[in-house]
């Protein structure tokens, strides 16, 4: 049972790791960085903020976005437009254009320049936007991060007591063996002459 526990200790303590490193970078990376999206090997996520992609894709839901020019018609992509992002499927491609429609939308985009699209949505992450505002929340950031080093600190704390605990027996039985030895040498055994 307590190996179980250890195991899963260890488990929770990496995933807090990861989860503290990617939200750092996040942080970093929008609000330091000034970038318009995160980046994390080569994929992205935005929360959808319109119907006009339903039943695919809902209002609050997260697509995650390969970045890179590789999309057919088809596929679902997201492309810039003015300030905003837009996540819509490719109807039809030419050299330095694409045309793109909501799934429930009855007019069609325009045509788009290819430099305009980010990328490819690879997967939809059904209604967990409320996770994205958490994890980019400063006070949430900040309440982790406290959260993490208490946590760290509690359990590495009687750890460190053991330790201390087994030296001092350590240091407390050489010194004995010692005295031990100085008294055998003198002829003595508890301060009474053999």
């Amino acid at each position: 049972m307590k190996k179980i526990g250890k195991a899963f200790l260890k488990v929770i303590i990496v995933f807090m790791i990861v989860y503290f490193i990617m939200v750092s970078y996040s942080f970093v990376s929008i609000n330091v960085m000034k970038n318009r999206y995160v980046s994390l090997f080569g994929y992205t996520f935005f929360e959808v903020a319109s119907g006009s992609m339903i039943p695919t894709v809902k209002v609050g839901d997260i697509v995650v976005v390969k970045l890179d020019s590789l999309y057919d018609v088809g596929d679902i992509v997201t492309y810039e437009s003015d300030s905003s992002y837009i996540t819509h499927r490719v109807i039809r491609m030419d050299d330095n254009y694409i045309v793109a429609k909501g799934d429930a939308n009855n007019v069609i985009d325009g045509s788009i320049n290819r430099d305009r699209v980010i990328g490819k949505v690879v997967f939809v992450l059904k209604s967990i936007y409320l996770w994205k505002k958490v994890i980019l929340n400063v006070r949430v950031f900040v309440s982790f991060l406290i959260t993490m080093v208490l946590f760290i600190l509690a359990f590495s704390y009687k750890n460190i007591y053991k330790l201390k605990r087994f030296r001092m027996r350590k240091i407390h039985y050489k010194d004995n063996k010692k005295k031990r030895l100085i008294r055998r040498k003198k002829g003595t055994k508890k301060g009474k002459k053999i």
